[in-house]
């Protein structure tokens, strides 16, 4: 007789051990649930709401842990953490759909956030591309039309190699046979320090490039810019992607990306470029970032941008 204790990372890898000893299919579709336990943290909710909570998931046989300040009234609001597996956390949304206190929506966020949590299909429509993002790594190669960025090719224009249109397509050519899967073109850098670029010249900088690289090249376009009318002429001209680094501050961008169904790439960031390294400060690092792309990405919900066609950065470069 053996022994040991066995970490499970998701549903597939139970399920597969499961299958080796020869459950019966009905019998593991009942445990698979009850096997996987789950940690949910919640921000800043009521203490009525934290208090049913854990009332709800005692029952179930699951946990809320919150504030002690939530218990005894000091304070009107408190985190807190949700302790069960995923068949509790299922009868909880049933419990909850049917309680006052907004709880029907906190239980339909709650299991969307597990559903998407588990999901390994990550489909991302781009206009007549389909790109699986759940079945591999997916490279994007960057073409920064600037005199000041991070990499090498942004001093293009110093260079008389690629200083022109047909030297930046040769280059984006070489990226692509390399295995490049979406072309990112971007006319004012972004690295800290940098200076805002006037409209005009950033478009003069990008949408002659966009227009050729359309023609000539079979991958997805991305437009790296914040503002609008870039943006728009960008898609205007055959980009399928805005990578907005301002994450969707400017609700033109919002109507934009919404209005011709493209993709966009939403990253939080603190401040602009020019001052973001001026003693940037964070009380709860991950919980801002999460806060500042939930509510970006709620924005886009509102707008009418579908789900698969957000991809999120969390600006760890800065």
């Amino acid at each position: 007789m053996a022994i040991r204790i066995i970490e499970i990372e998701d549903q597939k890898e139970l399920k597969q051990i499961m299958q080796d000893i020869r459950v019966d299919p009905y019998g593991i579709r009942i445990m698979l649930p009850k096997a996987i336990d789950r940690l949910i943290r919640i921000n800043s909710i009521s203490n009525i709401t934290a208090n049913i909570l854990k009332q709800e998931m005692l029952s179930l046989g699951g946990d809320v842990a919150v504030s002690k300040d939530a218990l005894t009234g000091r304070t009107p609001k408190t985190d807190c953490l949700l302790i069960g597996n995923l068949s509790q956390f299922n009868r909880l949304k049933d419990k909850l759909t049917r309680q006052p206190f907004g709880l029907g929506n906190l239980a339909r966020d709650i299991s969307r956030a597990l559903n998407n949590y588990q999901n390994d299909r990550f489909i991302l429509r781009l206009g007549g591309y389909k790109l699986n993002l759940g079945r591999r790594t997916h490279i994007m190669g960057i073409i920064n039309l600037t005199p000041d960025s991070f990499s090498g090719n942004g001093l293009y224009a110093l260079s008389s190699k690629v200083s022109s249109i047909s030297g930046v397509v040769d280059l984006v050519k070489r990226m692509s046979d390399d295995g490049a899967d979406i072309i990112d073109i971007g006319g004012e850098s972004s690295r800290p320090g940098a200076r805002p670029v006037p409209l005009k010249e950033e478009l003069k900088r990008t949408i002659p490039v966009i227009k050729v690289l359309t023609k000539k090249i079979k991958i997805p376009l991305s437009i790296d810019t914040y503002k609008p009318e870039v943006a728009r002429q960008a898609l205007d001209n055959g980009a399928v992607i805005v990578n907005d680094i301002t994450g969707l501050r400017n609700p033109k961008m919002i109507s934009i990306v919404s209005g011709y169904k493209a993709g966009v790439v939403i990253m939080h960031m603190k401040g602009r470029p020019l001052t973001m390294q001026s003693n940037p400060t964070y009380l709860c690092l991950i919980e801002e970032i999460v806060e500042y792309l939930s509510d970006a990405i709620k924005k886009a919900f509102e707008a009418g941008i579908d789900k698969d066609k957000i991809i999120i950065d969390p600006g760890i470069g800065f």
